[in-house]
């Protein structure tokens, strides 16, 4: 299942995330999160965030390569080993800042997890922010790359943060203890 999670800056996107990991790490389930860039990964402290690229295993291009809608960029993760088994036996994966990923890391990750078979992926962040990255790319190009456009998109269930969150009974609940890091770098 692909839930797609949008809203403007402050409406609670994170504090929502980290809620949703909680909830389902209580029920002795896996919960992955992954952002777009390690500066959006930073904000969820102790929930062990990473950039889609590290939790998929997406090779990162160097810009003076040419990507194009016609080169597939594949997860380097074996099947069968230890990444691909966490993979397996994860039942939600947050991604945030979901729609500043190109396309191709969208496909990437659908192949190493089998289409999310069995899973929830909740892709979160604001259609007003950053667009994927282009180098000397048209806007027709760039909107080629976006995964807004990406055929599996039309499925998702959306859900519009318009309003800011209210969790001021879950926010004054103590979080201490240990955290179980699934991902070994």
């Amino acid at each position: 299942m692909l839930v797609c999670v949008l809203g403007e800056a402050g409406t609670g996107k994170t504090t929502f995330a980290q809620k949703l990991c909680a909830y389902v790490r209580s029920q002795s389930k896996i919960a992955l999160g992954c952002a777009a860039t390690a500066l959006a990964s930073q904000v969820y402290i102790n929930d062990y965030f990473v950039t889609a690229h590290e939790l998929f295993k997406i090779p990162v291009v160097d810009d003076s390569e040419d990507i194009d809608s016609t080169n597939e960029i594949l997860s380097k993760i074996k099947w069968g080993d230890e990444r691909h088994t966490l993979l397996q036996q994860t039942s939600m994966i947050i991604w945030d800042e979901f729609m500043s990923n190109h396309a191709h890391c969208l496909n990437a990750a659908l192949k190493i997890t089998n289409h999310f078979t069995g899973k929830v992926v909740v892709c979160m962040g604001d259609t007003r922010q950053i667009p994927p990255v282009v180098v000397r790319g048209s806007a027709a190009e760039v909107c080629l790359l976006s995964i807004m456009v990406f055929a599996l998109f039309c499925y998702c269930s959306l859900g519009l943060c318009c309003i800011q969150f209210e969790f001021d009974v879950l926010q004054n609940q103590s979080n201490e203890g240990p955290v179980y890091n699934p991902i070994e770098n």
